[in-house]
């Protein structure tokens, strides 16, 4: 909830509503989310049969945003509308199949992993198109953000090592999850 909220007063109140929103403005916006969040995962929980239909909902939501969260690294014309665009497409891709699986009779019948492949696809055009439409984050914040976090070396030294851990951490979580 706490991560949910960060992202409705950071992301998107401070960015998009209020840029001049005093820290208590901040709190209370946040805390308003919480409780919003709350109340749906309160409403949630009385709709889910079993611990796997939660997880499914979860992944579902999250489907086609890895790609997107690798590749702003390494392709600068990724956005915040970009990431904004994806998890909200995301969102509601999975609502959509979730309102779906509780229909007597489904608009579409489609196997859980069949869902998760098309909510990649969708969601992944969804934010290329947004990306491709809209601005590119300014040259100098991302300089600054490369200087801040790389501390001025080439952040594509030791790439092959960084790319192998991270295609091992990849594929362990893949691993633990499937086990």
């Amino acid at each position: 909830l706490n991560w949910g909220s960060s992202y409705v007063v950071n992301d998107f109140y401070k960015r998009f509503i209020n840029q001049e929103a005093s820290e208590k403005e901040q709190v209370l916006v946040g805390r308003f989310s919480i409780v919003i969040m709350m109340v749906v995962a309160a409403l949630l929980s009385l709709v889910l049969e079993e611990a796997k239909a939660a997880f499914d909902l979860m992944l579902q939501i999250g489907a086609g945003t890895g790609l997107l969260f690798i590749l702003r690294w390494f392709w600068h014309r990724i956005n915040p509308y970009s990431e904004i665009a994806a998890m909200l497409i995301s969102f509601l891709i999975a609502v959509f199949f979730f309102v779906n699986s509780k229909m007597e009779t489904p608009l579409v019948a489609m196997a859980s992993h069949w869902q998760l492949i098309t909510g990649v696809i969708i969601t992944t055009i969804g934010w290329v198109t947004v990306t491709l439409l809209t601005n590119p984050s300014k040259k100098e914040t991302l300089e600054s953000f490369d200087t801040l976090i790389f501390k001025g070396e080439s952040k594509y030294k030791d790439f092959k090592s960084n790319m192998t851990a991270f295609l091992c951490g990849v594929a362990g979580v893949y691993a633990l999850l499937f086990s």
